[in-house]
């Protein structure tokens, strides 16, 4: 099995939001095929991968097409971290750290630290990489990631394109992604919707022996939570969606003949929002603490502006680096996701990347345009990818398959043009056009996809929205909760994706009480982060 390069944590997850649908679509809902009644069984054992100790591994067979449950099966990669404190354990929660695309036995031990303490003590921690997806049975669209990398190579690490030539040498590529795909992608591109993972977390909470779907989903994740409490209500215990991606725009066939997924659910608009905060935050301090600084919020912003226009004129090298207008886009893009420092996700938080834009800047003063200043995050860490080769296949999977998407490829440089003009005038719009332009001519369906309703969970659910999530916008986690029906919207103050990657006490005591006892924070509650960002 062709083994893929694990990404680092900061997902590269897809959503956000911002044009208000009110009317949850006619229901069309696809229920899922009977299941046999013998639990699936799970042996597990003591894993052996870097990172890993302390975890359990194991694996779980599944049906590839829940319309023919006993017909071809593949295999599921799963892993837990049993409950620190196994004299009070409760039970278990299962994790989805987002994506799509997203795997969990590569990202939980990065990210296990993050989990609230009381979850870490009394539940057992159980993830797994879904459908497709890493360690579990694989879409695989090219003989190695070699092969893959060396045709995505003339699109640089950012995947956009601006000019005329660089729209066109694009859409060539993604011709020629999308034709190896279909060639040898295999039936497993057809049945790697959301809807048949969520059917695969049921039979792991009937393997765990757990008569309730307890799961944190951050990101797409919350999208997959959504998902399941909708397709099995009567089996939704404790759902927490972190940074939410609403389904309505996530299926909205209508739009989505002109505006592709992430257009329609704003995640421009985040990145924007994320951006402006950062470099206003960034403007009220002095330069020992934020070195991009020009001394006022409105003088800073304007900097990043001149900067943009300077690297498109004349590229410059930082670090070895170039940085012209779309590596530098994509670079603050990529730095944006967690907002204060963390060494446990590699991250150098906002403070980082303001002084990797500062080098960038002093660069591009220079008339050699170079720099020898060290960045503080190498470009060439997975964590800045937005999409690396071998992880490319798994997001399309799932993304290209059931999220409708133009069909036209030529159409994509001009909806990223409205997408700047509408919602990112700092030209992230380009990054989230092209970040979804490899489903204009992907030919897997997903063949049992869930449309709707979204408001069938007779239990609660929590709902946590940054205010400045570059990825998730905060308008798309307020109309998750709207659409959820029956869901309470806790809402952390500052920047970064999703309140687990940017820690709050008041989030995580909220959510311990919510697990342990099923209270809900109280309506329009406001929690800050722990950590400023200067």
């Amino acid at each position: 099995m062709l083994v893929r390069r694990r990404w680092r944590v900061l997902l590269v997850a897809m959503t956000a939001t911002a044009t208000l649908a009110t009317d949850l679509p006619a229901a069309a809902a696809t229920l899922p095929a009977p299941v046999p009644t013998t639990a699936p069984a799970v042996t597990w054992h003591a894993c052996a991968g870097p990172g890993q100790a302390g975890f359990e591994c194991a694996t779980l067979r599944v049906p590839l097409d829940y319309d023919r449950p006993r017909g071809r099966q593949i295999e599921l990669a799963l892993l837990r971290k049993p409950a620190g404190d196994r004299a009070h354990r409760v039970g278990s929660i299962i994790f989805n750290p987002g994506g799509p695309g997203g795997g969990g036995v590569g990202a939980l031990p990065t990210m296990y630290d993050h989990v609230p303490a009381q979850l870490r003590a009394r539940f057992d921690v159980v993830t797994f990489d879904p459908r497709g997806i890493d360690g579990s049975d694989q879409l695989q669209c090219f003989a190695s990631t070699r092969k893959e990398a060396e045709l995505f190579a003339p699109l640089g690490p950012s995947g956009m394109a601006v000019t005329p030539r660089e729209q066109a040498q694009a859409v060539r590529v993604l011709r020629t992604y999308a034709a190896a795909c279909a060639r040898r992608g295999g039936p497993i591109q057809d049945h790697m919707g959301t809807a048949d993972v969520a059917r695969d977390m049921d039979r792991l909470r009937r393997a765990l022996g757990e008569a309730k779907f307890d799961y944190y989903g951050p990101s797409y994740g919350t999208y997959l939570g959504a998902t399941y409490a909708n397709l099995f209500p009567g089996r939704v215990g404790h759902l927490v969606l972190d940074g939410a991606a609403s389904p309505v725009q996530w299926n909205d066939a209508a739009r989505g003949r002109r505006m592709q997924t992430f257009g329609r659910i704003d995640s421009p608009r985040g990145t924007q929002t994320a951006m402006r905060l950062m470099l206003s935050e960034c403007g009220k301090v002095g330069a020992s603490r934020c070195a991009f600084t020009a001394g006022t919020p409105a003088a800073t912003r304007a900097k990043y502006r001149t900067l943009l226009e300077r690297v498109h004129r004349r590229p410059v090298s930082v670090d070895g680096t170039v940085f012209d207008y779309r590596t530098t886009v994509w670079y603050a893009a990529g730095g944006l996701a967690v907002m204060a420092p963390d060494e446990t996700l590699g991250a150098s938080g906002w403070r980082g990347l303001a002084a990797d834009l500062q080098a960038v800047w002093r660069a591009s003063s220079r008339r050699g345009g170079a720099s020898t200043t060290h960045l503080t995050r190498a470009p060439s860490d997975p964590s800045l990818a937005v999409v690396q080769a071998g992880v490319r296949e798994g997001r399309d999977g799932v993304l290209c398959g059931e999220s409708p998407n133009p069909r036209d490829l030529t159409t994509y440089g001009a909806q990223a043009r409205r997408l700047n003009r509408t919602q990112s005038p700092l030209g992230f719009g380009y990054l989230w056009s092209w970040l979804a332009a490899s489903c204009a001519e992907w030919k897997g369906r997903n063949q049992d996809a869930y449309r709707g309703p979204w408001n069938r969970s007779p239990v609660p659910i929590l709902v946590i929205g940054t205010l400045a999530d570059p990825n998730t916008a905060y308008v798309s986690s307020k109309r998750m909760t709207r659409q959820l029906g029956n869901a309470r919207l806790l809402t952390e103050t500052g920047g970064g994706h999703t309140a687990l990657l940017n820690p709050s006490t008041c989030v995580n005591d909220a959510v311990e009480r919510f697990y342990l006892t099923g209270q809900l924070p109280a309506g329009g509650t406001v929690c800050d982060q722990d950590e400023a960002a200067f």
